[in-house]
């Protein structure tokens, strides 16, 4: 049925009230089969290309599919490779289908970090260490999707969190001050500094985490947010 998958996700887009309940049917049964999820995002990511609306429906119906219960979900159904591929898929996506695939990331980290995922800090500190700025702008709607999952989390779930802001606070600190520090001020680059804002407001909102209580790394990281403050920037970035 997966060759049929392009025709019942037009189909779900049909005026007709008959037509999509009948997609729905056929969708429900996709879903069950073999591999179903990394099918969807393989389409969501890649597939036709030419319809922005069919890769958007594939990417709803992949997050509605995880968003039911990812524990009861068969692994049969290819839940450890949409986990190695939905990080990289969300960078290379544009940004309808990164809303849909952020929300599947949040239910995957709920469930699997830190015992089931033990790679996600290396491969956000992977991902945010790319010099192409478009990757640099991704890898950090993956980490504010990470860090406000976690952000939440108590006792030994916290300390994991703390481990990985561990390494991630340093990098994002280095990232956002070589941005400061260039004469290039683009909306791109603005964004970047707006999401290292947004990721250590989200990180302290509960209660602070080990490294920003270090006084030298919570100094730096004050002196970089009132640099920034003063800085200009392109207005559409306030909103």
């Amino acid at each position: 049925m997966s060759d049929q998958l392009p025709i019942i996700l037009n189909s779900l887009l049909s005026e007709n009230k008959e037509e999509r309940d009948d997609a729905q049917k056929k969708l429900n049964q996709f879903k069950k089969q073999k591999g179903s999820l990394i099918k969807l995002l393989q389409y969501a990511v890649i597939g036709g290309n030419e319809n922005l609306n069919l890769q958007t429906q594939a990417a709803i119906a992949l997050k509605n599919i995880i968003q039911s219960k990812w524990e009861d979900l068969n692994p049969n159904l290819g839940k450890a490779e949409l986990k190695d591929s939905i990080i990289q898929a969300i960078i290379i996506t544009p940004k309808v289908i990164q809303k849909q695939l952020l929300l599947v990331l949040e239910d995957i980290v709920e469930n699997e970090y830190p015992k089931r995922w033990k790679t996600l800090k290396d491969e956000l500190l992977g991902i945010l260490n790319k010099e192409d700025i478009n990757v640099k702008y991704g890898s950090l709607l993956v980490i504010n999707t990470v860090v406000r999952c976690l952000g939440v989390k108590k006792g030994k779930q916290f300390k994991a969190f703390e481990d990985l802001l561990s390494n991630l606070v340093p990098a994002l600190l280095q990232t956002a001050l070589i941005i400061h520090q260039s004469n290039q001020m683009d909306e791109r680059y603005a964004q970047i500094l707006k999401e290292i804002c947004k990721i250590f407001y989200l990180s302290a909102y509960h209660q602070l985490p080990a490294i920003l209580k270090n006084i030298n790394d919570l100094k730096n990281l004050i002196e970089l947010m009132l640099s920034i403050v003063v800085k200009e920037i392109p207005d559409n970035i306030y909103v």
